[in-house]
């Protein structure tokens, strides 16, 4: 009975407020103006002239340079509800214009889509998420330091392997999710790849709420991920 309490009622706040204050203090995620970032700003810009003008925030965390994740939330404020893109700092310094516009626009519209039929359902089931996964969560990670006492320290994380069943679960907790397709964007000129796996796929709680931009993919992580995580490239 406490246990379920704790899943239920604790956890599904306390864990991700623990997180999010500890990423604040130790400066590891933090605002940015759109006046740095003008790529992403003339996007916003033209988002307000279609007559969106639910207020918008960039924020950056930032990685160990092997990251292209943006992660899309509606957060409530004094002034209504605030629409927030997270991205990583790998993301923003590493890609071109071109595809900084296409793939913020791609996520955009996956954030618009489920506000119009979501609005903070989507943040009450990140947080009713990260209850249920706690003690699995916990699990991998004690289990990646064995792994590593054993010599296996090269290999990807225990939770890397579990993302795509993760995505299969979340599906079936909260649905699909609404926005555009998997196919609906194309991006121009050469593709960037990384060796390492995003650090997000490390853990089961974060992994299955980013969406992760396809230039920055190995090509072996397609049929390991499920297709819903990746932006199209």
């Amino acid at each position: 009975m406490s246990l379920s309490l704790l899943n239920l009622v604790l956890w599904p706040w306390l864990v991700p407020l623990a997180f999010f204050g500890l990423c604040i203090l130790t400066r590891r995620i933090e605002s940015q103006s759109w006046e740095q970032v003008p790529d992403l700003k003339n996007e916003v810009l033209a988002r307000i002239l279609k007559g969106n003008e639910i207020p918008i925030s960039l924020w950056v965390f930032h990685d160990s340079s092997k990251e292209f994740s943006l992660y899309p939330l509606t957060v409530p404020s004094f002034s209504g509800p605030r629409q927030v893109v997270v991205v990583s700092h790998s993301w923003l310094e590493n890609s071109n214009a071109e595809a900084l516009r296409a793939e913020f626009n791609w996520v955009l519209q996956r954030l618009d889509s489920n506000f119009k039929s979501k609005g903070y359902l989507r943040l009450f089931q990140m947080a009713f998420w990260f209850g249920q996964i706690f003690w699995l969560e916990l699990s991998m990670v004690l289990l990646h330091y064995v792994m590593r006492i054993f010599g296996f320290e090269d290999l990807p994380r225990p939770a890397f392997w579990g993302q795509r069943l993760a995505w299969s679960v979340k599906r079936r907790w909260f649905g699909e999710e609404d926005g555009p397709t998997h196919g609906s964007l194309g991006l121009q000129g050469p593709s960037l790849r990384v060796t390492d796996d995003p650090t997000s796929w490390n853990y089961l709680s974060l992994g299955v709420w980013g969406y992760y931009s396809s230039r920055a993919m190995h090509p072996a992580w397609r049929f390991l991920m499920d297709a819903e995580s990746l932006i199209p490239g």
